[in-house]
């Protein structure tokens, strides 16, 4: 038995051991903290009314509804449980997504060993973001990278998973993005089939037009996520911008990486095919609104930087992610201090700093490609 096997296998159970707490705890808090399950009940209302009673989500002047259509349709069999068991039908539910999204995502890399599979599932159960299990994320960007795994061998099954997956567009959005300027046209038409088909049943069920539904979303968007008091998130750039032109200006700036890599890794192979779906990932985390458990799209380029040997880059994001530096740490710094200040903005730092450095280690990387 060699050293480097030795070590390994202690480093995966040190991990594995973290991620029975970290879920333990989990469990915990969805027993003793209900609200927790806010977001949940929410979405169970809304799905109630459409599939119980054909009302419209959009078209009311107190609509607030910030999923599109076709997350409603997509997520509407959930409106079929009994409200007495909601919680805990999802939270198991949402036990077995947590470790398959990270196989997901590596297996979207490429055949990869089993070690650095496992590596990869214990290191992201362990991440305080996978400690949110009452929330819809996990089961978008699960299908999204089985969408990007299953892209060349079953085009048409990918693009039905990634159009269901768009039911949260920020989530599923990169996925979609790579898969666009990566001229996988099969995988397109099928996600925009799924989605036309999904929003047709939408209007149809509700006696409502699509315009009218699309203006009423719409709507719903603006109010919530622009203007002085638009939410802004735990890593979005805009709370460093002074206006909502500025933000969509950098946005747009800044999406010029995800699509370059998009278009020069698209024949890529093995764990280059990460490269873009990865920075389209931490560009969505810069450009829109997310919260602390969307720290989960940072899993590409984890799963990249350690396929790859960036050693300490691993290590830093794994302490980071753990952690939960602003809500752990900042706490304890003055309230008026700059410690307490990059604290705070701790995770849009990270997130900063691991776009910058994916984009130029992958741009001085030469890709391993398939014949065109």
């Amino acid at each position: 038995m060699s050293s480097g096997w030795f070590t390994e296998r202690r480093l995966l159970t040190a991990l594995g051991l973290l991620a029975i707490i970290n879920l333990a705890i989990a469990l915990v808090v969805i027993a003793t903290q209900p609200w927790r399950a806010t977001d949940l009940l929410t979405m169970y209302g809304w799905c109630g009314d459409w599939l119980r009673r054909g009302s419209d989500l959009y078209s009311r002047s107190d609509a607030f509804a910030d999923y599109p259509p076709n997350a409603i349709v997509t997520l509407s069999p959930m409106a079929f449980v009994p409200i007495r068991w909601l919680v805990p039908v999802w939270t198991v539910f949402s036990l077995a997504l947590a470790p398959l999204l990270p196989f997901v995502v590596s297996r979207a890399a490429g055949p990869r060993s089993r070690d650095v599979t496992l590596l990869t599932i214990a290191a992201f159960l362990c991440w305080a973001s996978a400690r949110t299990l009452l929330q819809f994320s996990v089961l978008s960007m699960t299908l999204a990278f089985a969408a990007a795994w299953l892209a060349d061998a079953q085009p048409s099954l990918a693009g039905l998973l990634l159009g269901l997956a768009l039911a949260k567009p920020h989530i599923a959005g990169p996925v979609a993005l790579w898969a666009f300027f990566g001229r996988r046209g099969r995988l397109v038409v099928a996600a925009c089939a799924t989605i036309v088909v999904e929003w047709a049943i939408y209007c149809a069920y509700a006696h409502v037009q699509p315009l009218e539904t699309m203006r009423g979303y719409w709507n719903v968007l603006v109010g919530t996520y622009s203007g002085p008091d638009g939410l802004v998130g735990v890593t979005s750039l805009r709370q460093w911008v002074t206006s909502d032109a500025a933000w969509l200006v950098i946005a747009g700036a800044l999406l010029v990486v995800p699509i370059a890599a998009a278009i020069r890794w698209r024949n890529a192979t093995g764990v280059d095919r990460l490269v873009a779906p990865a920075c389209a990932s931490l560009w969505s985390l810069l450009a829109f609104y997310h919260n602390s458990n969307n720290l989960i799209l940072v899993l590409p380029a984890f799963v990249f930087l350690l396929c790859t040997g960036n050693r300490w880059a691993v290590i830093a994001l794994q302490a980071a992610l753990m952690v939960d530096i602003p809500f752990r740490l900042a706490p304890f710094a003055s309230t008026d201090s700059a410690v307490h200040a990059a604290l705070m903005n701790a995770n849009r730092i990270l997130v900063i700093v691991t776009f910058a450095y994916l984009a130029g280690f992958a741009w001085l990387r030469r890709p391993a490609v398939e014949p065109v």
